[in-house]
């Protein structure tokens, strides 16, 4: 086997004008996508950045690998999107699959109350089965208040049948007495079938004091199949995004070519225009112009007169028909010079 530099630049030119190849730069372009996918997520800065560079690299790899034809790239740019949406769905499936138990609380989450806090919110087990029961606990604990104020703690619960998501809200019972301590466990028990699941908890009180913590998936009772399509909506809602930028950049393109192309024809047929206009008079003409010139008569054609010389002169002076003998115009008297 030759595996010498000109050997695989061979090889690859010949690999570059087959469909395998086509195929081969979709699916890398669609795990650019993918890998840039992440950073949206980040600050504004980097949200930007990555909705920006995602189109940008879908135009400009099959452009600098030649591809200049514009169904090519809109076919292209669908066909990429498709297959990162598949991609990051499956990433997310694979992340939510193989997740760990999920503990929730109301740390860091602003605009909440600072009398009441939530933590260490839970569903057991985090793994099961459709038809199981679950207990969903969470820990409340109030400053500043009495043992009298009433304090209301809330499973806040999510179920996804396919992409229709249906929201409940269940009180939750305080583990031990007191009925109003201001630091105690809640529970409540739930059956749940194997849909996707989202829990989160809140906690408020009658002087309108609110905490909620994080929302997290679980428990965890659907196939990976259901988690898959649970993600296919969201991803592929957020990369419409970058998605209308692409075309966009597509359009761009388009109108710069057709400009492109109109100019270069309006060049083009400029110099015969004015090669018509420039260009001198035929043989027939010249003579005649230059006798125009001299005071000369022009030959005329006299139509309908059969026993006339069909070949005539008209008299620059009066205009009169005048034959190509005459020496002088028979109407006003200008003489002809030879």
């Amino acid at each position: 086997m030759d595996l010498s530099l000109s050997a695989i630049q061979k090889k690859l030119q010949s690999f570059r004008g087959t469909l395998w190849f086509d195929i081969a730069i979709l699916v890398v372009l669609g795990l650019v996508v993918s890998g840039l996918f992440p950073i949206t997520f980040g600050n504004f800065a980097t949200a930007c950045l990555g909705l920006l560079l995602i189109p940008v690299a879908v135009f400009v790899i099959p452009y600098w690998l030649g591809e200049r034809r514009l169904k090519r790239f809109a076919l292209n740019g669908l066909i990429v999107f498709v297959i990162a949406i598949v991609i990051i769905s499956i990433f997310y499936t694979q992340s939510t699959v193989n997740s760990g138990d999920q503990i929730v609380d109301s740390a860091g989450i602003a605009g909440l109350s600072t009398h009441l806090g939530l933590d260490n919110g839970s569903v057991a087990p985090f793994r099961g089965s459709p038809g199981q029961t679950f207990t969903y606990r969470v820990h409340l604990t109030a400053t500043g208040l009495n043992n009298s104020t009433p304090l209301n703690v809330y499973l806040n619960f999510t179920e996804f049948d396919l992409f229709t998501p249906n929201y409940a809200s269940f009180a939750m019972q305080r583990d031990a007495s007191p009925a109003n301590a201001t630091s105690a466990w809640y529970t409540t028990n739930r059956t749940l079938g194997g849909n996707v699941y989202e829990f989160f908890f809140t906690a408020n009180d009658a002087r309108g004091n609110f905490t909620a913590t994080q929302s997290a998936l679980g428990p965890l009772t659907a196939s990976p199949v259901s988690y898959f399509i649970f993600w296919l909506y969201p991803v592929a809602f957020y990369l419409l995004i970058p998605l209308s930028f692409y075309y966009i950049i597509l359009f761009m393109y388009w109108y710069t070519v057709r400009t492109r192309k109109m100019r270069t024809r309006m060049i083009e047929s400029a110099p015969k225009d004015e090669l018509d206009l420039e260009k001198g008079p035929a043989k027939g003409e010249a003579k005649d112009t230059a006798k125009e010139e001299a005071g000369e008569a022009t030959p005329k054609l006299l139509v309908g007169e059969k026993t006339k010389k069909a070949a005539a002169f008209t008299c620059t002076n009066c205009g009169a028909d005048v034959s190509d003998d005459d020496t002088k115009c028979p109407k006003c008297g200008a003489v002809f010079e030879d």
